[in-house]
């Protein structure tokens, strides 16, 4: 039984670390949805900014967005997303090679012996 008993610990203690490594994960797809928002939400503001009122005319407004989306620092907002969302896709590569490699340190308890499960090999041990 001591030996059943180390493998259930054992198991306990690497699911903990695999649920650690899945919690990394969870966390690290968060921050890179938070990336993308903040860079929509500097987009969208930058525009809005530029376009001034939407009683301006057409031509006015998409002149302006044209120049919010320049003056926004588009293309360095747009590389630093990009970078940030690599960045996550790294981490989350390597919670999963983390998980892997957790897993194969699973250990399946050995064979109960054959003499085990014979009835005749059962005897109640007077007290």
């Amino acid at each position: 039984m001591d030996h059943v008993a180390d493998i259930i610990d054992s198991t306990h203690g690497i699911l903990e670390e695999m649920a650690d490594l899945i919690a990394g994960t969870r966390a690290t797809i968060t921050k890179t949805y938070q990336a993308g928002v903040t860079f929509i939400g500097n987009c969208a503001q930058s525009i809005l900014n530029a376009a001034g009122s939407f009683a301006q005319n057409i031509a006015n407004i998409v002149g302006a967005v044209c120049g919010a989306i320049l003056q926004a620092g588009f293309i360095g907002a747009t590389t630093d997303t990009i970078n940030s969302a690599l960045g996550a896709m790294e981490d989350h590569a390597q919670n999963s090679t983390e998980i892997k490699q957790r897993a194969t340190r699973l250990r399946i308890p050995d064979p109960i012996p054959a003499s085990a499960t014979e009835p005749g090999n059962w005897q109640v041990v007077p007290k």
